[in-house]
């Protein structure tokens, strides 16, 4: 399979994404503040008891450049050290940036539990009471260090949120893990070997940017040595149970090379009609899907919005661009652009209702030859890049990669691509999904033939041909289909006046026929070209025009004109 080199383009684009990076203030916002109107942001919420440790260690983050250098708009922060210190694009290590200067016997129980012994030190955290509306409570975080690069082989600060359910007084759950596992999220258990060869990859596609490796280092997103993509820390609860959360994070074994985790603000989902849709590894986004902002929608594709609310304790209202959806569950598949809104209310007529919106855009997509028919082969194996040029049409191959897979899941998902020739047995048919990737679009297009194997050119019988009349015209009629054939050879016995033509597979007879003597003609139409053989045949009438005496009905013939015919009574 072909690869189409985009360095200088990357390069180029790159430089423009990376335009902004990220701000912190440790002092704008209190942290009841944070949790209620940074993390929650909803009216409904149910908040309360809330504790700090570390208070330059803890604070509010904003992002104004495009979602492909930093995930989040805004949120919380909370670092093992000074917060105001990932301020800015990357400048080098703060080695040195205490904050709180204590432990927390949490942390170091759930660092004990994985193996290390060493100490925690300096931790930050906040901690705060809630009652869920919902039985899923998830929020989206991603999580930062100092210690990627030169330290990633064996030091791994520890960072938790500690789940605790008081009403039921069951055991603490830390939900900083990697999605789908129980492995907690830390620089030893997520980092890639090309940014430290000392030791292997370990779950590398949950890491995103290594900073060091931005040209220039003013493009960066953050003052951290590298992050991973975005995920989401997620937990089944007991709507109206109250509950604890603690976020916490602390240096291992010394007071340098901070960590830093990163909240997403609005994210945080204990019964709030927040809209979200899912992207990458285990995340979810709640932002607008917009072109500008690298989220829109693909042509023909769809995605789901949710609101993470529980459909016996809400009640829904969906809107498109204003007019109601009728739809009262608690997501809808989005398949047009424009403007949802849900407004989700208690059931039973509570006083609690919320609102939530999310602007949706699709990309322009480009045109390829989406159905380019069968590719007919005399043999195999079968090397499909032979179908490149018709896939493409019109395109520019220099601009342009075509893919194939067997399945459309594969190919949206660039799984298990066909990169040989293939097998086929005589007479199978199998069915290939083409994916056409432009470097200049965000969005690919896809083409859908079948690949079939055949000894020699086929011909199937089409439409019969009626009886005609000489010098009447025939409507062209498509009399016979093809497989194999790349056209026909000179037609024998035909009627005079009539002709065969070919094309895409089926041959067409069309003219006016000149003369009776002959019929019935039986003719034939040899094919040409792909697997070799092959003969269309048929029998054609051709008859005079007759009329009986004018006191009758003539008989008539095909599209032949009935003339007047007059009679004389009498009285």
């Amino acid at each position: 399979m072909k690869k189409i080199t985009l360095s200088v383009f990357l390069l180029f684009f790159c430089g423009m994404l990376f335009s902004q990076s990220i701000n912190v203030n440790t002092t704008s916002y209190t942290v009841p503040q944070l949790i209620q109107n940074v993390l929650i942001d909803s009216p409904c919420a149910q908040v309360s008891n809330f504790q700090t440790q570390g208070n330059c260690g803890v604070g509010y983050f904003s992002y104004g450049g495009p979602s492909s250098g930093f995930a989040f708009q805004d949120g919380v922060i909370i670092r093992c050290g000074n917060a105001n210190n990932s301020s800015g694009s990357f400048t080098g290590l703060n080695t040195s940036s205490v904050c709180s200067n204590a432990g927390d016997a949490e942390l170091l129980a759930i660092s004990q539990a994985n193996g290390n012994t060493g100490t925690i030190n300096d931790a930050s955290f906040v901690k705060f009471n809630f009652t869920p509306y919902t039985d899923n409570f998830s929020f989206n975080f991603i999580f930062s260090s100092n210690e990627y690069g030169t330290y990633q082989c064996g030091f791994s600060d520890v960072f938790a949120f500690i789940l605790t359910d008081i009403t039921a007084g069951t055991p603490s759950q830390n939900l900083a893990v990697i999605p789908g596992t129980s492995t907690p999220v830390s620089v030893t258990n997520i980092r890639n070997n090309a940014h430290n060869g000392g030791c292997p990859s370990v779950n590398p596609t949950f890491f995103d940017v290594y900073s060091p490796s931005i040209i220039p280092a003013s493009n960066t997103a953050m003052n951290m040595m590298g992050y991973t993509v975005p995920m989401t820390a997620s937990a089944t609860v007991i709507p109206n149970h109250n509950y604890t959360i603690k976020l916490v994070i602390g240096d291992y074994n010394d007071t340098a090379f901070d960590s830093a985790v990163f909240i997403e603000g609005g994210s945080f989902n204990v019964g709030v009609a927040n809209l979200t849709y899912p992207i990458g590894l285990g995340g979810a986004y709640t932002q607008d899907m917009l072109v500008s902002n690298g989220q829109a929608i693909c042509p023909g594709e769809t995605r789901v919005l949710s609101t993470g609310l529980n459909a016996s304790t809400f009640d829904f209202v969906w809107t498109l661009n204003g007019v109601n959806l009728n739809i009262d569950a608690p997501s809808i598949t989005v398949s047009q652009p424009g403007t949802y809104c849900v407004s989700a209310s208690v059931s039973g007529g509570g006083t609690c209702s919320q609102t939530d919106c999310v602007v949706v855009e699709y990309f322009t997509g480009f045109d390829i030859n989406e159905s380019p028919g069968d590719l007919v082969v005399c043999s195999s194996p079968v090397d499909l890049t032979v179908y490149d040029n018709v896939i493409l049409g019109t395109q520019d191959p220099a601009i342009h990669e075509v893919q194939y897979y067997y399945t459309m899941a594969d190919a949206q998902a660039e799984n298990n691509p066909i990169t040989a020739p293939i097998p086929i047995a005589l007479g199978a048919t199998i069915p290939i999904v083409a994916k056409v990737i432009n470097i200049f679009a965000a969005c690919p297009e896809y083409a859908n033939f079948n690949v079939v194997h055949v000894s020699a050119n086929t011909v199937a019988t089409g439409s019969s041909i009626p009886t005609l009349c000489v010098g009447v015209p025939l409507s062209p009629i498509v009399t016979h289909t093809t497989t194999g054939a790349t056209g026909i050879g000179t037609p024998t016995s035909l009627p005079a006046g009539l002709t065969a033509s070919w094309s895409g597979g089926t041959i067409v007879i069309s003219g006016t026929p000149t003369t009776t003597v002959g019929s019935p003609f039986n003719y034939s139409i040899p094919l040409t070209g792909g697997c070799g053989g092959g003969t269309a045949t048929g029998t054609i009438t051709v008859a005079e025009d007759t009329v009986t005496p004018a006191s009758s009905t003539p008989t008539l013939c095909t599209n032949t004109v009935l003339p007047t015919i007059n009679h004389t009574t009498t009285g």
